[in-house]
């Protein structure tokens, strides 16, 4: 992690030969990963009981071709309810500002 407050989180991995696809696209799951990643540690943050949570659903939207040689994750939880969080997430590479790949998800609460 390399930023984590209330609520937010930001994962950074470092792309490796393993992670990519032909033509050097990083491959989707690897992206998925990294954003559930992501968004478990925001609800970590938010919740004393927040490491029992577990992935409830995710949908990620491919925006342009994943490329590079770091992939930076911000998760930012937009509802938090008794038995169910809720967030976004956005994957960028490298120090490029535009999305690669937006994500929505949602945790189960213990």
């Amino acid at each position: 992690m390399t930023a984590l407050s209330w609520g937010t989180a930001e994962f950074e991995l470092p792309i490796r030969d393993e992670f990519l696809r032909t033509g050097g696209t990083v491959a989707g799951p690897v992206l998925m990963g990294a954003a559930d990643i992501a968004l478990y540690a925001a609800v970590m943050s938010a919740y004393p009981d927040g490491s029992k949570s577990v992935t409830s659903d995710m949908t990620m939207h491919f925006l342009r071709r994943p490329a590079g040689a770091l992939l930076r994750a911000r998760a930012e939880l937009v509802k938090t309810g008794r038995r169910l969080a809720m967030g976004r997430i956005e994957v960028t590479m490298d120090d490029d500002p535009r999305v690669v790949a937006h994500i929505a998800g949602s945790y189960a609460l213990p």
